[in-house]
């Protein structure tokens, strides 16, 4: 009966242990998520960096519609390479940023990964918190929705006990990366 015991007590500790690593592991993809859309926020999106863009393409445009008036060309030439011109610097543009948005792709797949145990778990209100995470990296540019759904899996809660070791943190709260599995 002990031997039964301390067997299931080892089978709830390394499903514990799984259990946590896929929560930190969560917690991980949903940092470097945050940070690729920072990342893209910063390199592609603000108004600065719209308004360098729309600089670099009023130059290149003139440029090359000079180039075009110098090397004999008509003021339809000239305009026609120098709109040319600007749109092959667009095009590079929009392929870097689509690269840059891209990089969220693995971190997203690692968080998915990361959350499916987690979604089986008994405890319904780890799977509401994860869903709730999930939810939230539908939409990575909502950056306020995500980092409230990660904090409200990390904070302390008293709905979030542990259950299956009856008490075993000595009845203190767990958040999502810190439960008794």
């Amino acid at each position: 009966m002990a031997d039964h015991r301390a067997r299931n007590h080892q089978e709830q500790q390394a499903e514990s242990g799984a259990l946590r690593m896929q929560a930190d592991a969560m917690t991980v993809a949903v940092m470097e998520l945050q940070g690729a859309g920072a990342t893209n926020r910063l390199l592609w999106e603000g108004s600065a960096e719209r308004g360098r863009t729309f600089l670099l393409a009023v130059l290149t445009f003139a440029g090359g519609a000079a180039r075009a008036r110098i090397a004999g060309g008509t003021d339809m030439q000239s305009g026609l390479t120098g709109f040319g011109h600007a749109a092959e610097l667009l095009s590079r543009e929009r392929m870097a940023s689509k690269q840059t948005a891209a990089a969220v792709r693995e971190p997203l797949t690692r968080a998915a990964t990361a959350a499916a145990p987690l979604m089986r778990c008994c405890d319904p209100d780890v799977v509401t918190t994860t869903e709730q995470l999930l939810n939230a990296l539908s939409d990575v540019e909502d950056t306020a929705r995500l980092e409230a759904a990660l904090e409200a899996s990390a904070e302390p809660s008293t709905q979030l006990l542990c259950r299956s070791c009856q008490g075993g943190h000595g009845g203190a709260p767990a958040g999502l990366g810190d439960l008794c599995w």
